[in-house]
């Protein structure tokens, strides 16, 4: 498997970014919150990425979402969604295709609203065959 890693274990990370519960990533509203990957040992093909994503009770009025990025090209979204009343769990499933030796992934805040905030708690990153079903 290229990647499984919590949230928190990011190789590098930038903007308003907090440890939440020791595995966890808060990115924070107020400027470009990101973390990043290695995924330079993935190589080239199509791959499956799985994002935890997590809301805890009493959200339900924040705004969460942003973007993934490879080598600072983005190649996917977070759709904006609204926390809720009670802690979430999400999974959030991106297929990609990967050219050439990708490097960085990058997970950041940045949607259409400036007040996002994003919560991470696992990334996995998946080789997939041919019919879609991830490489364990």
């Amino acid at each position: 498997r290229p990647l499984d890693a919590a949230g928190n274990d990011a190789q590098a990370r930038g903007g308003p970014v907090d440890a939440q519960f020791g595995s966890l990533a808060l990115l924070r509203p107020g400027g470009e919150a990101w973390i990043e990957f290695d995924i330079g040992t993935a190589g080239a093909g199509a791959f499956t990425l799985e994002l935890e994503l997590v809301t805890l009770a009493g959200e339900e009025r924040a705004l969460f979402g942003g973007r993934i990025l490879v080598d600072g090209e983005q190649v996917a979204e977070i759709p904006l969604h609204h926390g809720a009343a009670e802690r979430q769990l999400e999974r959030q499933c991106f297929e990609l295709e990967l050219d050439g030796a990708p490097q960085r992934l990058r997970i950041d805040n940045v949607s259409s609203s400036p007040h996002a905030w994003l919560r991470v708690a696992r990334v996995r990153l998946f080789e997939r065959r041919a019919e879609g079903v991830p490489v364990a």
